[in-house]
């Protein structure tokens, strides 16, 4: 086995990044030399980040390659350059040349046999490394293992999102501590619908024609006004912590504890008196209350989906409703993110819906921006249209390779290949 700490990994940088993260999680080099062309010198820097996250605080050098396309002799040129850098420092060279246009891969592989040093090519359909042969063995370099068994399991979403440009990704909400509701409202749906017209329609509707309060001052207007919860719903929802610990079947009030910060914000906004960060702090003190809503009108549906999914025993670091964090953007709250292998994983959940065959590419968009082409989609229907609707949304499913997950296959294990 090689010392990693003698290692110096040299990449060609692409527009994807995955194909140079795996090496460094597999490798945990101590020097990295990134190539970039014009185009990709910001990926370098979003692989180094995610090195970081993975654990790996390799010494960093970034070679700027000046032409648009590089060529193959000019690739050359700087793959050697790089490999001189690694010598002079007395690490051992080590030439990953699967990134880049196929021109730059030539040329670093050419350059990596001319100079005697071990490359490999990153096989992500096979999920392992193959040996170039332009020098010794690899193996050693990978303790020996060349598939991508040790970086699935010490991978995470953390480092993915990362390596595709974002800044982080949240934690999520305890999925498992909302299993119980979840199951008690797809088992009682009349006993739901009941609930929610009290809630939408009832004589104190806290949320008239299913619209949710947009500000602190319409949340504290609904805050101390009960409404009952049938008997099949309350003890699941109360144990999820949907509602405020001193509700009762015929007395429920939503959660309080944020209703401080609340009175502060609208006072605020009341008097205009300025607050540092004022909708972010809006958007903290009111997302405890939006739960129970969106809970009871779909978020019920994502929890079953999620328990499928680690059902299905094929997927790990399951996160429900977690945030994946921008660099100064929007964040992007997502139902529920996993890794299937060395894969991201993004699904959707509707209970319903019309329009879903644009709202495919929409899902194809979105989970590319998350893990890059590595990443698999699907799209849960609860209630999945019929007839020619379906066969549409199959087609353009199929075309996108996105999958359909619906109540009927959760548990069909081929649902997920």
């Amino acid at each position: 086995m090689t010392d990693s700490s003698k290692v110096a990994l040299i990449q060609l940088i692409s527009e994807q990044t995955i194909p140079n993260l795996f090496p460094i999680c597999a490798l945990r080099p101590s020097v990295l030399i990134h190539l970039t062309a014009p185009k990709t010198a910001p990926r370098a820097l979003q692989i180094k980040n995610a090195a970081v996250v993975a654990g790996v605080n390799a010494e960093f050098f970034n070679r700027p390659i000046s032409s648009a396309m590089p060529g193959i002799q000019e690739t050359a040129f700087f793959v050697g350059q790089a490999v001189q850098i690694a010598r002079d420092k007395n690490f051992l060279p080590l030439v990953n040349f699967t990134g880049g246009t196929k021109l730059m891969s030539i040329g670093a592989f050419q350059q990596a046999a001319k100079d005697g040093v071990p490359s490999f090519y990153v096989d992500t359909q096979s999920n392992c490394f193959v040996d170039g042969g332009t020098g010794g063995d690899i193996r050693p370099f990978f303790g020996g293992e060349v598939s991508f068994s040790k970086i699935i399991a010490d991978l995470t979403l953390d480092v993915m999102v990362v390596a595709n440009g974002h800044q982080s990704v949240s934690e999520g909400r305890d999925w498992r501590g909302h299993l119980s509701a979840a199951r008690a409202v797809r088992d009682n749906s009349e006993d739901t619908r009941q609930l929610q017209a009290v809630l939408e329609h009832g004589e104190k509707a806290h949320f008239p024609g299913g619209k949710i309060p947009r500000d602190p001052a319409g949340w504290l207007r609904v805050l101390g006004v009960s409404f009952p919860v049938p008997l099949s719903l309350f003890p699941h929802l109360l144990s999820a912590g949907l509602l405020d610990p001193t509700s009762t079947p015929e007395a429920a009030l939503l959660p309080s504890w944020t209703e401080p910060e609340l009175m502060f914000l609208a006072q605020a906004k009341a008097q205009g008196t300025y607050i540092e960060n004022y909708n972010g702090r809006c958007f903290e003190a009111m997302r405890p209350l939006q739960h129970f809503p969106t809970f009871l009108s779909g978020g019920w549906w994502e929890v079953i989906v999620t328990e499928a999914l680690e059902r299905a025993g094929r997927f790990h670091d399951l996160r429900w409703s977690a945030d994946v964090i921008q660099q100064g953007g929007n964040d992007l709250e997502e139902d529920i993110l996993a890794l299937d292998g060395c894969d991201a994983v993004c699904v959707s959940c509707k209970i319903r819906g019309v329009r879903l065959v644009p709202y495919l590419d929409e899902l194809n968009g979105r989970s590319k921006a998350i893990g890059g082409t590595f990443t698999r989609a699907f799209l849960a229907l609860h209630q999945p249209p019929t007839g020619k609707a379906w066969k549409d949304l199959l087609a353009r499913a199929r075309q996108l390779r996105i999958r359909l997950l619906t109540p009927d296959n959760l548990d069909t294990p081929a649902s997920f290949d």
